[in-house]
């Protein structure tokens, strides 16, 4: 299953729930940063040096997907990020049927993986049109103020655009995307105007269990760390057995 986490907005915690995820799903995983912002590449190399070996070079057929491949456990591979994402996006912006590119150089490798995971850029791009053609579940972190709700929505629209296009062999449609509320504050009288402006955005059937504002959480991301225990421990299992 390919599981991708977007918005078109910066810091709704994209990559704290693919990085929760990966720590409450089972199986054989790969993480994948598709974003110039590399932050799931900053949090999960803290720094080892991998040189010119990321998604770029791969999808570039500079390197084979397992020269690219890092190993970061027994049951989990990752393809690192690149500040240079803009320089792939100029070069296919001249070719033909650009957003298969993801589709056409994974998805043969999908098929060692229970789950592939996938942190995505804050902006419509090529790129993100090729995750969400490759996604079968796309989760829209939005976090509680209005211009990330607008931003969700943009998803959502791009994605029916897509599943009307019936250009790509896509089945996923609406009903494959899930909102995702994070960093909800329980005092917080304007995020929870946000909260239940939300409610009536959305179908409920698609919003998740939010996940509330904790320092844990900023902390442990910080530190490279997942806490196992207490409320956002326990949204993120609960999300995950949603997904799955």
């Amino acid at each position: 299953m390919i599981i991708s986490a977007m918005n078109l907005k910066g810091g709704v915690g994209k990559t704290t729930s693919i990085f929760y995820l990966w720590n409450h799903l089972p199986g054989k995983k790969l993480l994948l940063d598709v974003t110039s912002e590399t932050n799931l590449t900053s949090l999960l190399l803290a720094g080892r040096n991998v040189g010119d070996k990321n998604v770029v070079s791969f999808l570039s057929d500079r390197y084979k997907f397992n020269d690219v491949v890092v190993k970061l456990d027994s049951e989990t591979d990752f393809i690192p990020g690149t500040k240079k994402l803009g320089d792939l996006e100029k070069r296919l912006g001249t070719g033909k049927n650009p957003e298969l590119i993801l589709k056409t150089k994974l998805e043969k490798y999908l098929k060692r993986y229970t789950f592939c995971l996938i942190d995505c850029p804050p902006h419509l791009s090529i790129i993100l049109r090729a995750v969400m053609i490759l996604s079968d579940k796309i989760l829209i972190p939005v976090a509680m103020e209005r211009q990330a709700i607008r931003d969700a929505q943009g998803i959502l629209e791009n994605v029916k655009a897509i599943e009307n296009s019936k250009l790509y062999g896509k089945d996923i449609d609406v009903s494959g995307c899930y909102i995702l509320p994070t960093m909800k504050k329980k005092f917080d009288k304007r995020g929870n105007k946000s909260y239940r402006y939300l409610l009536t955005e959305f179908n409920k059937e698609l919003i998740l269990p939010a996940i509330p504002f904790c320092n844990q959480i900023r902390d442990s991301i910080d530190e490279g760390t997942v806490i196992e225990k207490g409320r956002g421990h326990k949204q993120y299992n609960k999300i995950a057995e949603v997904l799955i």
